[in-house]
């Protein structure tokens, strides 16, 4: 397997301990007053740690651990899950918006070319109206051939668009 894919590789999604701990406590019934009796905590560390905004260290390992009848490594495993979730998460958000520039930077540049071809091509397109404005009269000639017996220039209005004749105006 190369090392791009690697790097891409998420690994199953891991959360805070202070939502496993949540969890548990209510299975257990317990309130957060019982969290902070039975682990030893402050009211405001336990809620930290239920917030997620205050890390489990080796200290707090401990005294959760008494609290849960559980391993100390079981809290400081959470911990680190989750710890390295949030730096996988943190790299590959780096990793995108490098990636996201790069394309930004890549379709910048197609965009400058896009817009030199349109240039290119509204100048060509200007031209040739020019030349053929200019050449309309000799088209209207080709297409509309007058003959000198009529009377009529060269230039001669088509029959739809000429002046009708006086009996052909109507009444008065």
């Amino acid at each position: 397997m190369s090392d791009k894919n690697e790097e891409r590789r998420q690994p199953a999604e891991a959360y805070p301990p202070g939502v496993f701990i949540r969890e548990e406590m209510k299975e257990r019934g317990w309130s957060e007053n019982d969290l902070v009796e039975k682990a030893q905590l402050g009211a405001r560390h336990a809620n930290q740690i239920l917030s997620g905004s205050c890390v489990v260290d080796s200290f707090v390992a401990e005294r959760l651990a008494k609290a849960f009848d559980v391993s100390a490594e079981f809290f400081i495993n959470l911990q680190s899950s989750y710890d390295q979730y949030a730096q996988f998460k943190n790299d590959l958000g780096d990793v995108m918006i490098k990636e996201l520039y790069e394309q930004l930077a890549s379709a910048e540049k197609e965009n400058e070319k896009l817009q030199a071809r349109i240039k290119a091509a509204t100048e060509i397109y200007d031209s040739l109206t020019i030349a053929v404005w200019g050449k309309l009269p000799l088209i209207r000639k080709a297409l509309n051939p007058t003959t000198e017996k009529d009377g009529e220039a060269n230039n001669a209005k088509p029959k739809d668009m000429q002046t009708p004749k006086r009996s052909q105006q109507g009444p008065r």
